[in-house]
C-alpha cells in the first residue's frame, strides 16, 4: 500500500513545477513571464478537481473539496491494485491530451505564450501519468474523451 509520500497532492505539483520551471528557465533563457506561465500551469491544471467537487458535491468550499479528495484517495488506496481498476475518483476535464492539442493550436494561432502554458500542463500530466502507473498499474488521464466514456462504466468512490 502507498504511504502519504506517494500521493500527487498540490504541494508536490507546486514543488516539482517550481524545480522544473527553474531548470527550464536556465536551459532556454526564458523571461520571468514565460517561466511564471510554465510554473502556474504545472499545478493550476488541478482546478478541474475543484470544478468536479463543485458539480458533484454541490459546494464551493475549497477546503471541503480538498478534504473530500483526500478521503477518496484513502478509500482508493485501501483497495487492492487490481480492484482499483473498477473505480474512478472523478472526471477531470483538463487532464488529457486534448488539452495539449487545444493549447498547441492556441499557441500557433493566437500567442506563443500558450506554448509555455502547454509546457507546464504537459509536465503536470506526465507527473500524473507516472503516479497512476505507480498507484494503479494502468494509465489514467490520457484522454478526456476516453475518460468520459470510461467514467460511466466505473464505480464512483
Amino acid at each position: 500500500s502507498s504511504n502519504l509520500g506517494n500521493k500527487m497532492l498540490p504541494k508536490k505539483h507546486i514543488l516539482y513545477g517550481l524545480i522544473f520551471s527553474i531548470v527550464i528557465s536556465f536551459l532556454f533563457n526564458l523571461t520571468l513571464l514565460e517561466v511564471g506561465l510554465i510554473f502556474l500551469a504545472s499545478f493550476l491544471l488541478d482546478f478541474d478537481h475543484y470544478l468536479y467537487s463543485v458539480f458533484r458535491e454541490k459546494t464551493f468550499s475549497l477546503k471541503k473539496a480538498y478534504l473530500g479528495f483526500i478521503k477518496k484517495g484513502k478509500k482508493f488506496r485501501r483497495l487492492a491494485k487490481q480492484e482499483r481498476r473498477n473505480y474512478v475518483s472523478g472526471f477531470y476535464l483538463f487532464h488529457g491530451l486534448e488539452t495539449l492539442v487545444v493549447l498547441g493550436l492556441l499557441g500557433f494561432f493566437v500567442s506563443d505564450y500558450f506554448y509555455f502554458i502547454l509546457t507546464g500542463v504537459a509536465f503536470h500530466l506526465i507527473l500524473d501519468y507516472l503516479h497512476c502507473m505507480q498507484e494503479f498499474h494502468y494509465p489514467l488521464k490520457i484522454s478526456v474523451i476516453w475518460d468520459y466514456f470510461q467514467f460511466g462504466k466505473l464505480k464512483k468512490l
